[in-house]
């Protein structure tokens, strides 16, 4: 598996790191791909945003993956 590959909506990935949050080992699914501004104005960025689900399938958390910070494989 590769850590932090580039995503498509309905991928799905394991969260490995978060940063400033105490979640781990999460599956979820992309549902959207954001642009967003980065700390330089002369540029952009991309987050994912993502469906995480508990071990029942359950959806628990819909929080964004950032590639500059967070880590995650695909699965």
């Amino acid at each position: 598996m590769q850590k932090n590959p580039e995503l498509n909506v309905g991928d799905r990935v394991l969260l490995v790191h978060m940063e400033g949050e105490t979640l781990y080992d999460l599956e979820g699914e992309v549902i959207r791909i954001e642009n967003v501004p980065k700390f330089d104005k002369n540029s952009s960025g991309i987050q994912y945003n993502v469906k995480w689900f508990d071990e029942d399938g359950k959806v628990v958390s819909n929080l964004s993956l950032i590639p500059e910070t967070d880590r995650w494989l695909k699965i």
